[in-house]
């Protein structure tokens, strides 16, 4: 049995000032032998358990009763809230850290201590990094070994975000668009640097954003220059609205605003089953995208 009150970086976020957190998720997976997962049981909230969504005891009582012998795997899963969704008018994020466990730390960074140049332990990439950044709050990984892995936070202007949900993507669009991984240095060949990843993301957008749409923006604009070496959801929220950002190759990136009035449930895998181009290259209410996705998609056959 895991405790849910180890989980690393599960974080609701709003008001600015106040980080929730939320151990029990509306899926639950048992299975231990290799490749036997299982979905169980009916976890859809009534409007009454809205009041209570932050009740880990609740919700994990019902995991266990899913499962039927109390054991309980948990995959890395994100919780998206509208602000007409919750009783408080509040927006909601949240995301279990299903990764090595490894342990996290709270913090708040001060603008004297954001880097002014960011490089990456994983990937190697370095990114010179814009002025005056934000105070923001972070939950990084206690041994940098690996580097800072951020996970979670909110900055002075009341963004939240939380980065990342592991996902997947199409090989046919990895072949059209393939990962940004590192290469080292090797029989005479300089090395190549990877994309940005889960380690970097928050530092390289949380400080400089006003905005969840702004966040979806700036990531989007980092993805297409530095490109990424693993496929990821991202999740941002201000005071109005909720945004929900999936990388879908090496530079291409789509985004959605989360309707107000619905909760959204995503685990390990690419979530979003429909897209309007119309939107994203017109209004972009609701829809965002990288640059040059209606060619990409054209020319390589993907539609």
């Amino acid at each position: 049995m895991i405790d849910p009150n180890l989980i690393g970086t599960t974080s609701l976020y709003q008001p600015f000032g106040q980080v929730r957190f939320l151990a029990g998720l509306s899926t639950f997976f048992r299975g231990r032998a290799v490749g036997e997962m299982h979905l169980q049981g009916d976890f859809a909230f009534t409007e009454d358990d809205s009041v209570n969504i932050m009740d880990a005891d609740k919700i994990w009582r019902r995991c266990e009763k899913a499962t039927g012998n109390g054991d309980v795997i948990m995959p890395c899963t994100t919780v998206l809230a509208g602000k007409l969704a919750t009783n408080d008018r509040s927006t909601m994020i949240a995301r279990t850290d299903d990764g090595h466990f490894d342990e996290k730390k709270l913090i708040v960074v001060e603008p004297d201590q954001q880097p002014k140049i960011y490089k990456s332990v994983e990937s190697h990439v370095e990114i010179t990094l814009p002025e005056n950044p934000m105070r923001y709050t972070s939950c990084p990984s206690v041994d940098p070994k690996h580097g800072i892995w951020a996970a979670t936070g909110i900055n002075a202007a009341n963004v939240g975000m939380t980065a990342t949900e592991t996902t997947t993507s199409n090989p046919r669009v990895l072949a059209a668009d393939p990962m940004v991984e590192l290469r080292e240095a090797k029989d005479g060949e300089e090395e190549r640097c990877g994309g940005i990843g889960e380690e970097d993301i928050v530092v390289l957008v949380l400080p400089y954003i006003h905005s969840a749409r702004e966040g979806v923006l700036r990531l989007g604009a980092l993805l297409e220059q530095y490109g990424t070496y693993e496929s990821n959801g991202i999740a941002f929220a201000d005071v109005n609205e909720v945004w929900w950002l999936e990388t879908i190759g090496g530079h291409h990136w789509i985004a959605k605003k989360i309707p107000e009035d619905r909760v959204i449930i995503n685990p390990n895998q690419f979530g979003m089953d429909s897209f309007d181009l119309e939107d994203a290259f017109g209004a972009r209410e609701s829809h965002l995208c990288s640059a040059d996705l209606r060619e990409f998609i054209s020319e390589n056959h993907l539609d």
